[in-house]
């Protein structure tokens, strides 16, 4: 059986990130921890769900669910909120390295559109495959306020 060490200061599909998979675990630092995992988890293809301990598959789209080419932007922030990513986007914006263009799209877009350069930028750097950002999107446009 495997190792997968879990980052649970790392949201991932509304559970704790899958880090690292490995035939034997190591030392790691707190808040990092290890689980017994299948032959099927992966890193970032997974999540460990802490509320029944197990490593899951994030839940794929089914037909009825397509992803909407754009979001409101308070649909967008509040599906951030709710998936554990609010916090860290709010950092980003705050640093002085991150692009005037992006913060002005965060503080002033009226919507979040799937394709645009603001969330391709924002999901490489809290490091999302598309996957991710195509469930925060569905996720999202069934927030309302």
């Amino acid at each position: 059986m495997k190792k997968a060490l879990i980052s649970p200061e790392e949201r991932s599909f509304g559970g704790y990130r899958v880090a690292d998979v490995c035939d034997t675990a190591f030392d790691v630092a707190a808040p990092f921890f290890w689980v017994d995992s299948e032959d099927w988890v992966a890193p970032d293809k997974c999540y460990f769900d802490p509320a029944d301990q197990k490593i899951k598959l994030p839940p794929t789209p089914s037909a009825a669910q397509v992803v909407p080419e754009s979001v409101t932007r308070f649909q967008a922030r509040a599906a951030l909120y709710q998936a554990g990513y609010f916090d860290a986007v709010t950092e980003i914006m705050s640093n002085p390295a991150t692009p005037m263009l992006m913060k002005l799209a965060w503080q002033d877009a009226q919507e979040f559109r799937r394709d645009s350069s603001t969330v391709q930028a924002l999901s490489q750097i809290l490091g999302l495959t598309s996957e991710q950002v195509d469930q925060l999107f569905i996720a999202a446009s069934g927030i309302s306020a």
